[in-house]
């Protein structure tokens, strides 16, 4: 992954942060009782620390790797069954990491209907 490509993941990684960390202040469950549940779930939320972790060491060859990652914070975040919440966190994150995604690295949705003939 090239010096650009790197950044554009750093700053992907950062607006996660944020729109997760303002996301769990705002709506996060109050109840006490699944305190255990809820701590369980945020450790989901915490692998995105071992993604930064690699993005400061450069492990990441291609930028596909990267998305890999997160794909699979979203998936373990969605199956977390003990706590609905958490498992809606993670189709939001998904949603706008893809929303944000599409932008930085200026995708473009295919129409069905166009050739490339």
């Amino acid at each position: 992954m090239g010096p650009e490509e790197q950044l554009k993941c750093e700053f992907l990684l950062l607006k996660i942060y944020c729109y997760s960390e303002i996301n769990i202040l705002k709506e996060s469950p109050r109840d006490n009782n699944q305190s255990k549940e809820t701590s369980q779930c945020m450790k989901e939320l915490m692998m995105f620390n071992e993604i930064k972790k690699k993005l400061n060491e450069w492990s990441y060859p291609q930028v596909r790797e990267f998305v890999q990652d997160m794909y699979l914070i979203f998936q373990k975040q969605r199956t977390c069954n003990k706590c609905n919440y958490y498992g809606l966190m993670g189709i939001r994150l998904e949603a706008e990491f893809e929303k944000n995604f599409s932008e930085v690295f200026a995708v473009q949705a295919t129409d069905e209907n166009s050739s490339l003939v």
